[in-house]
């Protein structure tokens, strides 16, 4: 999954909601999931990196989903 220029793959999926972590975790330890069910998109915590310009979209399918943001305001 792609969102806003980040990269996203599948962690845990059950038959109600699929949770999507940073493709970016292991690399960067970023701490961004998200969680998706049916076209609802939850955004759970933030990013500690740039996103990606160079992503290639032609091969993607686009979807309307409705996004929730759960992300809490960064804490120093």
């Amino acid at each position: 999954m792609i969102m806003d220029n980040y990269q996203y793959q599948i962690h845990y999926q059950d038959p109600s909601k699929t949770r999507w972590r940073c493709r970016m975790h292991q690399k960067n330890l970023c701490r961004a999931i998200l969680y998706t069910t049916g076209n609802c998109v939850m955004i759970h915590n933030g990013h500690n990196h740039a996103p990606v310009d160079n992503i290639p979209y032609d091969h993607l399918k686009m979807q309307v989903v409705k996004i929730i943001d759960k992300r809490r305001p960064w804490r120093r």
